[in-house]
């Protein structure tokens, strides 16, 4: 993590401004989703991806039908395989 020298105070609502130059660094502009996650050393913002989560939602799909193939119809795994490739394919 990069120490950038910038401080800001948490106001009575719990917010913390994000400086522009940082803002404009990342593109972050009014309404960008943030995600918010927390670790041992403090807090981390990062902009939100929904292609990222659909890949991982992707992913577990791909998984249970590898596990579900005895039980489903040999034609019908390759067409969700396939479909599963073209879902990748556009997430990327």
């Amino acid at each position: 993590m990069k120490v950038n020298g910038i401080i800001r105070r948490v106001d009575d609502l719990g917010r913390v401004t994000i400086p522009k130059e940082v803002r404009r660094k990342f593109s972050i502009t009014d309404g960008t989703p943030m995600e918010i996650f927390t670790n041992s050393d403090g807090i981390i913002l990062r902009k939100y991806s929904a292609g990222e989560e659909l890949l991982n939602m992707v992913s577990v799909l791909a998984e249970a039908v590898d596990d579900s193939v005895d039980d489903l119809e040999r034609e019908k795994v390759s067409a969700i395989r396939e479909h599963i490739k073209e879902i990748r394919n556009v997430l990327k």
